[in-house]
């Protein structure tokens, strides 16, 4: 059930708002001046597959050897601090 709540109630007792959204007991519409601003309501439940952290990276295994990394730095760093005589 939604019910209107002034937005100087909402954050005079802003916890048992949250409290009463997190058990499923009420969604709010905040008003400002008795224009409605603002909705309050529960985050969705998630399956624990979608909270599981997938960046763009994610499953992606480096093709170079941990020496062909090492050889290739040293290679770079000779490079780069080479005598430019």
């Amino acid at each position: 059930m939604v019910s209107t709540i002034a937005l100087a109630d909402a954050k005079a007792g802003l916890s048992s708002v949250i409290k009463d959204v997190s058990d499923g007991k009420a969604e709010y519409i905040v008003t400002v001046r008795g224009e409605p601003r603002a909705m309050i309501v529960p985050v969705p439940k998630q399956s624990p597959e979608t909270l599981k952290a997938k960046g763009v990276l994610s499953g992606k295994r480096p093709t170079a050897t941990r020496e062909a990394e090492k050889a290739a730095y040293i290679e770079s760093l000779g490079e780069k601090y080479a005598d430019p005589a």
